[in-house]
């Protein structure tokens, strides 16, 4: 029987529920405010509904929920103040993409929307996965730092990988947050979880879904 962890690998098809509890677990362990907004709800539940339905074997959920996390906190504070996710650096959408490196045709605009956004993200990660050869998922973790700085993760240029390269802690910070979800989804499975239910969960939440049923 398949552990947590290898059947995540397996791209197990985690429900939009599960991926939203998440997605709110670690948006209260950063302290997140406003949460109960109605346009964060939508805007969240559609990310959720996005990961849902595009994720992939290669590039499972929990991967994507990780870098959407690092890349923007999938964008919750800029939707309350209806605002572009853009950064200075011209980056945009939750997964903090750059319009002329996508490996399809799209638009600042276009990836706004985190259904599109999520379609590009993967293509990219599929890019590296091929580039790079990159099998399993420690590997992917420490090649991240691509998705960070493109072809060379050696910042410094000292031919060496390591915290001194601030492509490399990227990497480290994303190996973190997906731990995090895996604890988060690991939890997720000892629980009943539901998107309907008017009881109130723990304080640390500041809206309903995903409620926890004991």
């Amino acid at each position: 029987m398949c552990n947590v962890n290898q059947s995540l690998l397996k791209g197990e098809n985690m429900s939009q529920e599960i991926i939203l509890f998440i997605i709110l677990k670690l948006l209260a362990y950063d302290n997140a405010i406003g949460l109960e907004k109605t346009v964060v709800k939508n805007h969240l539940t559609r990310v959720a509904e996005a990961i849902h339905k595009h994720h992939t074997k290669d590039v499972p959920a929990i991967r994507l929920i990780a870098l959407a996390y690092e890349e923007s906190r999938f964008g919750y504070k800029e939707v309350q103040l209806k605002k572009a996710v853009i950064s200075n650096k011209k980056a945009c959408g939750i997964y903090q993409q750059v319009v002329k490196f996508s490996m399809i045709p799209t638009t600042c605009k276009k990836l706004q929307d985190p259904e599109h956004a999520t379609k590009v993200a993967i293509k990219y990660l599929n890019y590296m996965i091929k580039r790079w050869n990159i099998k399993g998922t420690a590997k992917m973790d420490n090649r991240m730092c691509h998705y960070y700085s493109g072809n060379s993760c050696d910042d410094n240029k000292d031919k060496k990988l390591n915290k001194k390269d601030e492509a490399m802690r990227y990497a480290y910070r994303h190996r973190k947050t997906r731990k995090k979800a895996l604890k988060f989804y690991r939890k997720s499975k000892k629980t009943k979880i539901s998107l309907n239910n008017k009881k109130r969960v723990k304080k640390r939440f500041s809206w309903e879904p995903p409620l926890i049923m004991k």
